[in-house]
């Protein structure tokens, strides 16, 4: 009896409609597919509400993009928006510049790793187009930053890029579609933007040596600024930031970091020239010994203390060409 009623249910099964078993099959995609958006979805939420809170480079970012997205204008006082990467972070001491400048001058500071001009030309725009309204906008880079035409990838596309631009970036970096998918997808998801730093984080946390590695592959100088087709990028990078600065009635600065190339320097100055953009070069390359640096490519505290002491005044003067009156009988 047992056998037949097997049987009996196996004939069953072979005469089902076909109707019923494609819907059968349409429901188990179904039920497949909620179950990945669910898993997604967790993923997401449990990345933005959980990875900043335990990793402080990801809540940094975080804020200072919130910020800098809020920056209003009022009338009596100037809002100074910093832009840049490591070395905005590591060679800038933001207590020195607050202590330096009037206390008109607002500061507000974002900076985003391993960025150069490129990630940034797009990052204005972002920023502009989400209602940032600084008044004057200071790009801190060194100097190879401003040739190569790249970003920083996924996590750019997260912070600096719109939809509409990633299309766009996508073209001039010749991505193919699988590539300029990731970029969208990274830009509306922070856990696909961020999955290489929490992996890192992890890694890190479980084998401290693991961080170290990374730390002293990730310095580097970057790409000569010195060739032809890299200056065009630098003049054209350039002009764009400067277009999304006066949009908003902003004046844009270009302060170059210290580092050992004078010609790399004298490149950027030129493109600033060339496009109207005052470069601020507050020490020359090649005028900081090797002991002011912490590895060869970022300051020291003391290298900060003297770079950003040194940038001040260059800072305000510009403001007050830009704003008259800025300043004036206000110390902090």
């Amino acid at each position: 009896m047992p056998s037949y009623t097997s049987n009996s249910d196996d004939s069953h099964s072979r005469n089902e409609p076909p109707a019923n078993n494609g819907q059968r099959a349409l429901r188990r995609f179904w039920q497949l597919l909620i179950g990945v958006l669910a898993m997604v979805a967790m993923l997401e939420v449990g990345t933005r509400a959980g990875f900043g809170h335990v990793s402080k480079l990801e809540r940094r970012v975080g804020d200072e993009y919130a910020d800098a997205s809020r920056i209003a204008r009022e009338t009596g006082r100037q809002h100074l928006l910093l832009l840049g990467n490591s070395l905005l972070l590591e060679d800038v001491d933001l207590q020195v510049l607050h202590s330096e400048l009037p206390k008109n001058i607002a500061i507000h500071r974002f900076a985003v790793e391993s960025t150069g001009l490129y990630d940034w030309r797009y990052g204005v725009r972002r920023l502009v187009a989400d209602g940032s309204r600084p008044d004057v906008v200071a790009l801190v880079l060194g100097a190879p930053n401003f040739a190569p035409v790249a970003i920083r990838g996924e996590y750019s596309a997260y912070y600096l890029f719109r939809p509409r631009d990633i299309v766009e970036i996508g073209a001039s970096l010749r991505y193919d579609r699988t590539q300029t998918a990731d970029l969208m997808i990274a830009h509306f998801s922070l856990y696909y933007a961020g999955r290489n730093n929490i992996r890192n984080f992890v890694l890190g946390r479980a084998v401290p040596p693991y961080a170290s590695v990374l730390h002293e592959l990730a310095i580097g100088r970057g790409e000569s600024v010195g060739q032809g087709h890299a200056r065009g990028a630098m003049d054209e990078g350039l002009a764009d930031v400067k277009r999304s600065c006066a949009e908003i009635g902003a004046k844009l600065v270009v302060v170059i970091a210290p580092s050992f190339d004078p010609d790399d320097a004298r490149n950027v100055v030129s493109a600033g020239a060339s496009e109207g953009v005052a470069v601020l070069e507050p020490v020359a390359e090649g005028g900081y010994t090797t002991n002011l640096y912490r590895d060869g490519f970022h300051l020291n505290s003391e290298g900060a203390h003297r770079f950003s002491a040194a940038l001040a005044p260059g800072i305000l003067q510009f403001a007050r060409a830009s704003f008259p009156g800025v300043g004036e009988g206000s110390t902090r």
